[in-house]
């Protein structure tokens, strides 16, 4: 059985739930993504929220942007001029200079990434300032805490974050230090596919199975793919009163994943077939190139609504920009970047 990815925003209720009785306080549950920071929180007097930005909006771009008088902004005021926000902070967690990243594609950073000699890491350089990854991610973990504070009007300390299975220690060890500058007390840091499958588990009643069911689920992100095989069973509940109860269970059977390709890859596609046409090379210029990167999402989208509505039309409507692109994106079934050499 195929299974998409339900909406993580519940799981984080769920999650933070399942561990709120161990916490002194109400728990946020942060889905922490490449491109975007969703929130949950349990609060004591008044049970499970999905918390809302000041847009009203249930997910936030996971990005910082700073004015010319120091001043931060979050979320989507700091997409506004996207070429100078500190996005995709999340991929340079726990990485050292030597790291591959250059593997996200040109224009993914729209910063310089420089040598941290101190601490034989890497950190952003953002006009005048010098941020390690842990206090750019730090600084929008505040504004996560912000927000739940803002909406509960109470204090928010403890926190379940959601991370994807091919984070490393380091990746893991670094989110843990941006938290703790963010005063926030991590309950659990647990790998996004088993926080799907414990969804999954709990709105599928597997403790009524009568023999193990395997389910694969299949999450493709902005940045990266994911695939996990997870076997669900029922198994008895000795510590029941009543006979013949039973309880669900989950096993996680294989994990895999391509850290690089997602949807932003496509539009790196975009980009590229924009940067051959153009009269100048943007690449060498971190801004430049991801201004195009914003004009090639534009158009991905753009085109994808004109693939739709000439599909509607007819089944072989869409056939043609159907071609185009899947063509253009040929090279990922060879399991080659396009912009590679």
């Amino acid at each position: 059985m195929l299974a998409q990815r339900p909406s993580i925003l519940l799981l984080l209720a769920v999650l933070a739930a399942w561990v709120g009785p161990s916490a002194a306080q109400n728990v946020l549950g942060i889905d922490f993504g490449s491109e975007w920071i969703k929130l949950a929180v349990v609060q004591r007097s008044a049970g499970v929220q999905i918390v809302f930005n000041e847009a009203s909006k249930r997910k936030s771009p996971n990005a910082i942007a700073f004015e010319n008088d120091h001043t931060r902004q979050f979320g989507d005021t700091a997409m506004v001029k996207a070429h100078k926000a500190v996005s995709h902070t999340r991929e340079l967690l726990g990485k050292g200079i030597k790291a591959d990243l250059a593997a996200y594609g040109p224009g993914y950073f729209p910063y310089e990434i420089v040598e941290d000699e101190e601490r034989g890491a890497i950190k952003i350089r953002e006009g005048d300032r010098h941020l390690s990854p842990e206090v750019a991610v730090a600084m929008i973990l505040t504004y996560a805490k912000s927000l739940a504070q803002a909406q509960t009007k109470e204090k928010v300390a403890d926190c379940v974050i959601t991370v994807p299975s091919f984070f490393r220690q380091f990746e893991r060890q670094a989110l843990l230090d941006a938290a703790q500058i963010a005063g926030l007390n991590v309950l659990s840091v647990m790998n996004d596919h088993t926080a799907v499958a414990l969804k999954y588990g709990i709105d599928h009643n597997v403790a009524a199975l009568t023999e193990p069911q395997n389910v694969l689920f299949y999450d493709m992100g902005s940045t990266a793919t994911r695939a996990s095989l997870v076997q669900f069973s029922s198994i008895p509940d000795k510590e029941a009163f009543q006979k013949n109860k039973t309880l669900g269970q989950l096993k996680v059977l294989s994990v895999a994943w391509d850290e690089t390709l997602g949807g932003h890859a496509f539009t790196e596609v975009v980009a590229d077939n924009l940067r051959k046409k153009s009269k100048q090379d943007p690449s060498k210029d971190p801004r430049a190139m991801a201004k195009l990167v914003q004009a090639a999402e534009k158009a991905k989208r753009e085109a994808d609504k004109a693939a739709r509505k000439a599909a509607a039309k007819g089944p072989q409507a869409g056939v043609p920009k159907k071609k185009m692109f899947v063509d253009a994106n040929s090279p990922y079934l060879e399991n080659k970047k396009p912009w590679d050499p």
